[in-house]
């Protein structure tokens, strides 16, 4: 049964209707953009802006759920304060399926290395690097305007909203997580994952969502990291555990669900590096572009399939525009070749107007380099 306060439930149900007719009006036209041959070019590119606009207005009603305390899964609302309690059941977290994690990273992960962090550490670290990242992202999400039938937000500002008050820290405990941060009411949680834990060495990525035990935890492997690029990888990895809290990626997505929510988070970590860098992130690619000569994202893929020099030359244009320190473990190496790899494809389908009509393009790119990743 709901609990919640008398005087939210007039809202909760408000906002949950216009939840539930953003999405069944954003998968109507979703189903009219599919049908529409790539040469009517005009209708595609409506249908693509009526499309975010109902995502925008989906991700609205669902903020405005989670700061009643509210978390919305499936589609259905329930309400919860977590507390200090048990998050888990004591069944082990199993490995994720290729659809319900990040893209396999390359050039492989030397997980056997004695250098990781404490949990405290790691803990600290990340949360100075959101703080870092998000410095100069406004609090407010969203601004009310009579005079608009829609409402300005800002993506950015509500990754950083609900990280400050609907995601606090758990810990592992043998095959249970608890939380060590009271006060999440219907959030997601992050845990620290360190050598000693057993199940250190069934994770498949440095970062990924584990949703099995009931509850959303956001699991991160305590490998060194320096600080501006955990908070590039942590954004990332938010956006997918906003959009699982909130009900917007189902907990076992269709694989074109995972790719759509790979593009959209992507696209928040490019942001970020654009912000970190005062916008010479995108210039530095554009140059890079020129340069290479590329016009097809897939000359990236194939660029750094056959020079094994590739990525280096990359490393060496691009590293010091986000900081001057160089990796600080194979972990961080391999994200930012991935993170290299993906912004240049997605630069060159950008500025091709040809390319950028069609969300697809994005997605195919990224499901090309994902395939290729996990073939390692």
């Amino acid at each position: 049964m709901l609990s919640m306060r008398e005087p939210d439930i007039f809202n909760f149900r408000g906002n949950l209707q216009v939840l539930r007719h953003a999405r069944t009006k954003r998968e109507t036209i979703e189903g009219q953009f599919a049908g529409l041959p790539n040469s009517q070019t005009g209708k595609r590119e409506k249908l693509n802006g009526k499309i975010a606009t109902q995502r925008a207005r989906e991700r609205r009603a669902v903020l405005k759920l989670l700061a009643g305390g509210i978390t919305v899964a499936g589609g259905v609302a329930v309400a919860g304060a977590v507390g200090t309690m048990v998050l888990s059941s004591d069944k082990q977290p199993e490995a994720d399926t290729p659809e319900t994690v990040s893209p396999k990273l390359p050039f492989g992960i030397d997980a056997t290395e004695n250098n990781y962090l404490t949990e405290e550490h790691a803990r600290a670290l990340y949360d100075q690097a959101f703080d870092l990242v998000m410095a100069d992202v406004p609090d407010d999400f969203y601004i009310e305007d009579p005079a608009s039938k829609d409402y300005p937000i800002s993506a950015l500002s509500m990754i950083k909203n609900f990280r400050q008050q609907h995601v606090k820290w758990a810990t592992i405990h043998g095959k249970q997580y608890v939380a060590i941060e009271p006060g999440n009411s219907g959030g997601g949680w992050m845990s620290i994952v360190t050598p000693d834990n057993e199940s250190f060495a069934g994770l498949p990525q440095a970062l990924s969502i584990d949703s099995q035990a009931g509850v959303i935890v956001l699991r991160i492997k305590a490998f060194p990291c320096t600080k501006e690029w955990a908070g590039i990888f942590l954004v990332h990895e938010l956006v997918h555990l906003y959009d699982r809290v909130a009900g917007l990626e189902a907990y076992n997505p269709s694989r074109e669900e995972f790719l759509l929510g790979e593009v959209r988070s992507f696209t928040f970590e490019t942001e970020i590096a654009d912000r970190l860098s005062k916008g010479a992130y995108r210039t530095a690619l554009d140059r890079l572009i020129s340069d290479l000569k590329f016009q097809n994202p897939d000359q990236c893929i194939e660029a750094a399939g056959r020079n094994p020099d590739f990525m280096e030359r990359i490393h060496a244009r691009l590293d010091n525009i986000i900081t001057g320190e160089n990796s600080k473990s194979p972990e961080e190496e391999a994200m930012r070749d991935a993170f290299y790899l993906i912004s240049l494809g997605f630069r060159i389908i950008e500025t091709n107007p040809q390319l950028s009509s069609d969300y697809r393009e994005f997605v195919r790119f990224y499901e090309k380099v994902h395939a290729g990743f996990a073939g390692q």
